[in-house]
């Protein structure tokens, strides 16, 4: 087998605590090389953080987003909702220049016809919602306000 080492673990919840330790500690210590073109929208995410690292790199394209969040309110409510409404923020620390407020915060900020809405990924507490998809799509109300 070589010197190739692997952890395996069946119990899911710790997957994400991996993986934001190595977010939170060892990824801001790193230096952005490069950076992927945004996609081609629509596109539909069931991991939260590829939604998040698209959202940040279409809005610094100045790129109008509308999103489709399917997922359950953190507090309150029960059941799934579908949450649509223009990105109006990020915040992440996944993309170099990060402009999040704690290590691990991946964070959409929506504003729907309620009002704004965050949403995070699995296992979120801080934000209203927690995802289970995201999918982005051009906002055509606000690039029809713009033109």
């Amino acid at each position: 087998m070589g010197g190739a080492r692997a952890i395996a673990f069946t119990e899911p919840r710790l997957g994400p605590v991996i993986v934001g330790s190595f977010l939170g500690n060892y990824w801001p210590m790193a230096q952005q090389v490069y950076a992927v073109d945004p996609a081609p929208l629509p596109v539909t995410h069931t991991n939260f953080r590829h939604a998040v690292l698209q959202t940040t790199l279409h809005l610094r394209a100045e790129t109008p987003l509308r999103a489709r969040i399917r997922g359950r309110r953190t507090r309150g409510r029960d059941g799934h909702d579908e949450i649509v409404g223009r990105v109006v923020d990020v915040r992440q620390g996944i993309a170099a220049p990060s402009n999040n407020s704690f290590p691990v915060e991946t964070t959409l900020v929506v504003e729907t016809a309620e009002g704004l809405v965050t949403v995070g990924g699995g296992g979120a507490f801080v934000e209203d919602v927690e995802a289970e998809s995201v999918t982005l799509e051009l906002d055509d109300d606000e690039r029809a306000a713009d033109e």
